[in-house]
């Protein structure tokens, strides 16, 4: 879907933007599909989007994570302005991955996904530090979150305002940064990084615990 979608639209105005855009694809390659904005799925969780097609809902977050920069494609003019504070975006897409993990383990999705469209080269390339903050939250190539993503030990209390829950993660996830579009000038490249969540298998019952 975003492979086709960024043939059609190379870069966004907006997160809402991006978010009706990428509905509308999922719409017109699946007509029957049951596509829902802005959610509130559960107590306490509020989804971007989800859609079901042959009765499986899956659960879609989208984050649209933006540096500086202006474009006019096909006589439309796109001013975008810089998100910053990467640290802060950082801990909330994990915390798309964490409670996309809930919705999946409880029954109310068959999967869902976690996807980042960005321009910011900081979110895909590694760090020379390697004691930041944020160093739990990262997202370079290569990257592999589970378990327990915590702030540093010299996080301010500004930065973690409304974020001080260390994040717990019971899948694995390898982050995969995939080309999405290339436009002319300073911040042009585009990439999107999709974490897909599944249930998790029951293990097999062995004779011995029988």
């Amino acid at each position: 879907v975003l492979g086709e979608l960024s043939q059609r639209r190379p870069i966004f105005h907006s997160e809402a933007d991006f978010q009706h855009a990428f509905a509308w694809a999922i719409h017109s390659r699946h007509p029957a599909a049951r596509v829902r904005l802005e959610q509130h799925i559960q107590p306490g969780i509020h989804l971007d989007m989800s859609f079901e097609v042959a009765g499986e809902r899956t659960a879609v977050e989208l984050k649209y994570l933006v540096r500086a920069m202006a474009a006019t494609v096909e006589g439309q003019r796109f001013n975008l302005r810089s998100h910053g504070a990467q640290d802060v975006r950082r801990y909330d897409v994990a915390l798309d991955v964490m409670r996309l993990e809930q919705l999946v383990d409880a029954g109310a999705a068959a999967a869902g996904f976690a996807i980042v469209l960005t321009n910011d080269a900081g979110y895909w390339n590694e760090s020379a530090h390697v004691d930041t903050i944020d160093s739990a939250f990262r997202l370079h190539q290569g990257r592999r979150l589970t378990g327990s993503l915590a702030w540093g030990p010299k996080a301010g209390q500004g930065t973690m305002r409304n974020r001080q829950m260390a994040l717990m993660l019971t899948g694995e996830y390898v982050t995969d940064w995939t080309d999405y579009s290339s436009l002319p000038g300073l911040g042009g490249r585009f990439k999107y990084l999709a974490i897909e969540i599944r249930r998790k298998p029951v293990p097999p019952t062995s004779s011995a615990t029988r």
